[in-house]
Order: structure tokens, then C-alpha cells, then sequence
């Protein structure tokens, strides 16, 4: 006689615990709710991405070098040079043009050699 594979595996009926495990989905407006909060809790995120897309570009060096010259110089030098440097660039550093992390290369404050 050959054997079953429950006789190796016993079956387990499946009990509330499932329920407990995977709970109910949300109502939508919950979840529309703790969007519109965190949107509140977090405004500086914007920044953070600005940060990002502006340390890129100093990142690239097709654009040419970037010490001693600020970042709007650099990109309308390589806007003259006909190297189409990012437009939102520029609109990210209009947009903070009194703020010196926008403004200024990453190495703007490190000594130079």
C-alpha cells in the first residue's frame, strides 16, 4: 500500500488567525488622509529632491568644472557652450536664489589644496 501525503502532513484547518494576518483594506479616504499628512509633516521633502537634482549636475563634468563659480554661472556658461544643460536646473536654483545650498557648488566650502 502506498502511502498518502497526508499521512506525512497533517491538515490544518484554517481558523481566524488568517483574518488576524490580513486584515481589512482601508476605506480610501483613510489612506487619502494620512497622504494629506504627511504632505503636512514633511514639507522640506521638495528641497531634498532639488538637493539631489542639483548635486547631479555638479556631479556631471560635461558641464565642465564648477569650483569658484556659482552654479547659475556654471550652467549659463554651458547654455553659451551649447551643452543643454538641464532647464529645471536653473528653475531649482531661481527658485532659492538667497539660499547658498542651492546656489553654491557641493565643494563651496572646502578648502582648496
Amino acid at each position: 500500500m502506498s502511502a498518502k501525503i497526508t499521512d506525512t502532513f497533517h491538515v490544518v484547518k484554517k481558523t481566524d488567525s488568517v483574518s488576524k494576518k490580513f486584515p481589512q483594506k482601508k476605506v480610501k479616504n483613510e489612506v487619502k488622509d494620512k497622504a494629506d499628512q504627511q504632505q503636512k509633516v514633511y514639507p522640506a521633502a521638495k528641497d531634498v529632491h532639488d538637493l539631489n537634482i542639483i548635486r547631479d549636475f555638479d556631479l556631471r563634468c560635461e558641464y565642465g568644472p564648477c569650483i569658484g563659480i556659482s552654479r547659475l554661472e556654471r550652467w549659463t556658461r554651458a547654455q553659451d557652450y551649447g551643452l543643454e544643460p538641464p532647464a529645471k536646473v536653473k528653475k531649482i536654483i531661481e527658485e532659492h536664489i538667497n539660499d547658498t545650498k542651492f546656489t553654491q557648488c557641493l565643494w563651496y566650502e572646502e578648502e582648496l589644496l
